[in-house]
């Protein structure tokens, strides 16, 4: 099972600092027995080709974790496709380009957009070509598939425009739905991977529901997720009417520069106060708020600001 990673344009070369690989070492890391191995296929300033791939240990799978696996023999096609095992093998190896954290001198370039082949496989799934071009078509992706017949195992190809780190963060979610397949005990953890890795992309696809399912399979923990998710969602929002209570009432003042001295009523933690501070016509604020609390947090914040003095 591998991954290849096919990058082209000016500068492609850069993805080595962003993998944090070496293009003239081959790249091996063991992890429980089994063998991570990473290598260039083409490196040059313009093009880079590098491929990762897990050797796995059959004996391993069963010895350490046969139950858990549902192994009961050397030999499991699940185990030596692309699924969530060699995900979770190949992670803590890409794990400088999920989290979009190179040496410093190279973090601009975590958001510098190439056009990208990914090919993994052999894939196992019971989903269609349609299937699999409906989850990576809104991405901007184009999908190729290969197979020898039409129940062997696939080969995938998606090419499209992005950057290393959201092409990557893309993959380690939809492979599992692709190949709907876990080796391991699905909790919160999985749903928090499905937060921070479809930050940005996730709640824009039209199949995210879907993905959902397929991701998080119980039931309960999928409940639990879209109920969390609404909370969010209900958070932002009131954020964002705040925000516009705050540039009304700035509006207000500012239309009338004749007022001098303002009372916030209801201060909390003194954002609204802090931004009338700044106004060139005021020049004094009350601040009223009941909580303790709240006057404690706004005057610790205030004493921050240069021109803000806290009584």
């Amino acid at each position: 099972m591998q991954l290849t990673i096919h990058a082209k344009g000016e500068g492609a070369n850069i993805l080595s600092f962003l993998l944090a690989k070496h293009p003239e070492r081959l790249y091996e890391k063991e992890h429980k027995g089994h063998k991570v191995r990473l290598f260039y296929q083409t490196f040059t300033p313009n093009e880079v080709k590098v491929t990762i791939y897990v050797v796995l240990d059959a004996i391993s799978l069963v010895r350490d974790s046969g139950e858990k696996l549902d192994i009961t023999h050397y030999i499991n096609d699940r185990e030596f496709a692309v699924s969530s095992l060699f995900l979770s093998l190949i992670r803590s190896s890409l794990a400088t380009a999920l989290n979009g954290l190179p040496k410093e001198e190279y973090l601009p370039y975590v958001r510098q957009v190439f056009q990208f082949s990914y090919s993994f496989g052999p894939v196992n799934t019971d989903l269609s070509v349609e299937n699999l071009r409906e989850l990576f078509s809104p991405l901007g992706f184009t999908l190729s598939v290969q197979s020898e017949t039409k129940k062997s195992p696939l080969y995938v190809t998606v090419t499209g425009e992005t950057t290393l780190q959201k092409g990557l963060r893309q993959l380690f979610i939809l492979i599992p739905v692709i190949d709907n397949y876990k080796h391991y005990f699905i909790d919160e953890k999985e749903a928090e991977k499905l937060q921070r890795f479809g930050e940005g992309w996730l709640d824009d696809h039209p199949q995210k529901e879907w993905i959902y399912k397929r991701a998080l399979k119980y039931k309960g923990l999928l409940d639990d997720h879209i109920t969390e998710h609404i909370k969010v969602e209900k958070e932002k929002k009131q954020k964002g009417l705040n925000q516009l209570r705050y540039e009304k009432i700035i509006e207000i003042i500012q239309s009338k520069p004749h007022l001098r001295k303002i009372i916030d009523m209801g201060s909390g933690e003194g954002k609204l106060s802090t931004r009338l501070g700044f106004l060139p016509n005021v020049s004094e604020i009350i601040a009223v708020e009941p909580s303790e609390r709240e006057t404690l947090k706004a005057k610790k914040d205030m004493q921050k600001l240069p021109k803000i003095r806290a009584s």
